[in-house]
């Protein structure tokens, strides 16, 4: 068991699928690099992994590969035949025999089904597709086109379907089927597309389940070995494709392209493509043996059990060290329904009764209320199995009010803490989808509760205080981003907070517009709530988002690689920062980032003359006022936060007269006149001491901290100011805090090490990054850093 204090907190960037991950479909497969990340951090080397819902089996191999001791647990044997065989090891000389035999077995039976014309050379060619079209008025099948390949003059041809092609498929439908095939009725499901009374044969045409019945019948015939278990994989990997769920689309001028089943439920295109079933099977083993290529060694690490994840009769309580899983989301894929389809042939029976899922069917009585009973059930039993101070992980995206309630409900009732959540980005080629304009953050949420070493009574306030959360929230989302923000990014933030503060049953029922409209106004034409009540002085409260993601951006920059950066390098510290309600809208990242870096050949390179802000507020031809509130509200902001980090440690708080004149916030907590013992009141105003930002001071100690925040005048400028209180006080060593933005970082050094003022100043000096800063304000906030520590942490001392 590892002992973990802080649960895992970065956003990851999810890889595509390895080869073994594709051979076969299955939905909402977690990634692989992202599970095993969980799975390192959380677990040492021989502890035990549980994944309770594991379908497709990506935990438990993951787990195993890194010598993890991992428990495989799904309701669905059928779910549990495709992990098995995802890591079984074959011999794949074996394989390609007996796939050869089969091929050959089954293409003398059927080759008639196939058999036509070429139109070319006169000679026998195949059938490889055929294009039907379901006419309304007839209910009947047309046939529109044929795909065929000669192997004479290996021509291959589009073409109207000829006497031969058409003779062809008549003699599959009039001839008898002789070997078996699954004739079960599926669950009728509107959402679906599945019809009372509909079969898995009515998914297929008369030829198809000629070879596939055939197929079938060669693959058990063979004995026992895991090169049949395989070619079984094998099979019902390929039968989607000679389905007639397979869609012809057009794409880029080119005309009956074939699809695929991407479509969601069993929707049989008006215009569809039968693939010949045999030339399926075969394609799909290539797939297979792709996937074959690396031998998985680690078999033995993996314990298989099948049952309900509310009933874990095999696990004895308190025995797990980790819980990785991906509970079933709502009505998002009711799984078993999906599976009939390889089921049937199968001959798996399907427990539908104890699945844990919302279904659109009337037969299956699988509504919230259910979802949440047999959920609130699983949680428990993932409880006692687990131990103590030990942790679960929950992956979950569904956007359903009551399906979240019920999720996150469940788990804080039976015992766990929500400790916090990550972003999980979709893969590389999406997160560069991700800037494009108008693109919206996208990714799963990943949840980190810990079992408590005793069980906590956790107290549910009333409603009044649920409100005020959210009145909180909402303000704090709000104003960091500049004074406006969409119901969607609220609903992010709120939904979160109120999540892990187990509130959120409080609100199930009432609509979160409704509370918003209480104390915030919202603008119809631009879909953005604003501040009703001191919205100007409200602004400096918090730091503005786009100066947030500005110094992160500037962080990675900094960094200098000669060969550029890849996208992941901004996203993923920004959205590991930035989460919920904070999580910038891909647009605000794009505008940043190409402020500041250019794109070369999938590479971001820094700008020659990148400069934080557009230009210099002292500037003549400086003429954009919005650009210049923008600037003053960030250094207003700043100053702000920091000065309530001074007040918490009991120092007297100074502002300087030209951010005080401007900002009825900061007049609030900044004395009235700055009195320092030993100067008069004319020197500290001659000598324009009174003009530093901030300045924290103990009269009663001596002690005074200088602070200048430095995001647009010129550095030079507040040299003179500091060091005349520095000459002031010689007896006094007070230090010189310079906060600056990342990339002039190196500036700022070059102009404090300048012989001539260092001359000037002769006390300590610091420079504070915007990134550290910003960083150690929510590590403060969130009291995960001591206080007087506060600016060690953030501090760099220039020698």
């Amino acid at each position: 068991m590892k002992e973990i204090e802080i649960p895992f907190e970065n956003a990851v960037v999810a890889s595509t699928h390895e080869s073994n991950y594709l051979m076969h479909k299955y939905w909402a497969r977690k990634p692989s690099n992202v599970v095993s990340e969980y799975i390192k951090y959380f677990t040492n080397e021989d502890d035990i992994v549980l994944d309770p819902f594991c379908g497709s089996g990506v935990t438990a191999i993951e787990a195993a590969k890194l010598n993890r001791k991992a428990i495989y647990n799904d309701l669905s044997p059928t779910a549990e035949f495709i992990a098995e065989n995802t890591c079984k090891n074959i011999d794949k000389t074996k394989y390609q025999s007996l796939l050869i035999k089969i091929h050959n077995k089954v293409l003398k039976e059927t080759e008639k089904f196939f058999s036509t014309i070429c139109s070319n050379c006169n000679s026998v060619a195949k059938i490889t597709h055929t294009i039907w079209l379901h006419e309304e008025k007839s209910n009947k099948e047309k046939m529109l086109l044929v795909k065929i390949a000669c192997p004479s003059c290996n021509n291959k041809v589009e073409r109207t379907p000829t006497e031969a092609d058409i003779k062809a498929f008549k003699l599959a439908e009039t001839e008898k089927i002789k070997e078996w095939y699954p004739n079960e009725l599926m669950i009728p499901n509107g959402r679906l597309l599945v019809k009372e009374g509909m079969k898995v044969s009515d998914l297929f045409n008369k030829r198809a389940l000629h070879v596939l019945s055939k197929i079938w019948k060669a693959i058990e015939s063979l004995s026992n070995s895991p090169e049949k278990d395989v070619l079984e994989f094998t099979f019902t990997s390929s039968l989607a494709q000679a389905s007639k769920l397979v869609p012809v689309y057009s794409k880029k001028g080119r005309e009956n392209q074939v699809g695929g089943w991407t479509i969601p439920g069993f929707w049989i295109p008006k215009k569809y493509c039968e693939v010949n079933a045999l030339n399926c099977f075969i394609e799909r083993s290539k797939k297979i043996k792709r996937g074959k290529e690396k031998q998985f060694n680690h078999y033995k690490n993996i314990k298989w059990h099948t049952e309900s994840a509310f009933s874990l009769k095999k696990i004895v309580s308190n025995s797990i060290d980790y819980i990785f899983t991906d509970p079933p989301y709502g009505d998002s894929v009711p799984y078993l329904e999906y599976q009939i389809l390889w089921a049937s042939w199968l001959k798996q029976s399907l427990d539908f009764e104890n699945e844990i899922v919302i279904s659109d069917s009337k037969e299956r009585n699988k509504d919230i209320i259910n979802y949440k009973q047999l959920l609130k059930l699983t949680f428990e039993e993932l409880y006692r199995v687990l131990k103590q101070n030990c942790w679960l992980t929950v992956t979950f995206h569904n956007s359903h009010l009551e399906v979240w309630n019920a999720l996150i409900s469940s788990a804080q009732n039976s015992g766990f803490i929500y400790e916090n959540d990550c972003y999980v980005l979709t893969g590389r080629k999406s997160s560069n989808q991700l800037l494009r304009k108008g693109g919206s953050m996208t990714g799963d949420i990943y949840i980190n509760f810990r079992k408590p070493k005793s069980k906590i009574n956790q107290h549910t306030p009333d409603l009044q205080v649920v409100i005020k959360q959210i009145y909180i929230e909402s303000e704090k989302v709000i104003i960091e981003r500049g004074g406006k923000a969409t119901t969607d990014q609220l609903a992010r933030g709120i939904l979160m907070s109120l999540s892990k503060h187990n509130l959120f049953e409080k609100v199930i029922d009432l609509k979160i517009t409704d509370i918003l409209a209480d104390k915030f106004d919202f603008d119809n034409d631009l879909g953005v709530w604003n501040l009703r009540e001191n919205k100007d002085a409200k602004l400096i409260e918090y730091i503005p988002l786009n100066t947030r993601i500005s110094a992160v951006i500037d962080s990675v920059l900094s960094k200098n690689k000669s060969s550029g950066f890849e996208l992941d390098d901004f996203l993923v510290p920004i959205f590991t920062r930035y989460k919920n309600g904070r999580t910038p809208d891909t647009k605000e990242i794009k505008e940043i980032l190409e402020e500041k870096a250019f794109e070369k050949n999938g590479k971001w390179l820094p700008r020659l003359q990148q400069k934080l802000f557009k230009t210099d507020l002292f500037t003549k031809d400086y003429t954009d006022p919005q650009e210049i509130i923008k600037i003053e509200n960030e250094h207003n902001a700043i100053i702000y936060q920091l000065a309530k980090v001074g007040l918490k440690q009991d120092y007297c708080i100074w502002i300087g007269e030209n951010e005080k004149r401007k900002s009825i916030e900061l007049r609030k907590i900044s004395i009235n006149q700055l009195s320092i013992a030993g100067v008069s009141d004319k020197a500290i105003k001659e000598s324009r001491i009174n003009q530093i930002d901030l300045i924290w001071f103990n009269p009663d100690k001596g002690e005074y901290l200088l602070f200048e925040i430095e995001n647009s005048t010129r550095l030079i400028n507040c040299i003179p100011r500091l060091a005349n209180l520095t000459e002031k006080l010689p007896h006094l060593r007070i230090p010189i805090y310079i906060v600056i933005p990342d990339n002039i970082y190196n500036k700022a050094l070059s102009s404090f090490n300048d012989p001539s003022n260092k001359k000037l100043i002769t006390s300590d000096r610091y420079l504070i990054k915007y990134s550290k800063l910003f960083d150690n304000l929510d590590l403060l906030e969130n009291k995960r850093i001591d206080l007087k520590n506060f600016i060690s942490a953030i501090a760099e001392k220039i020698y």
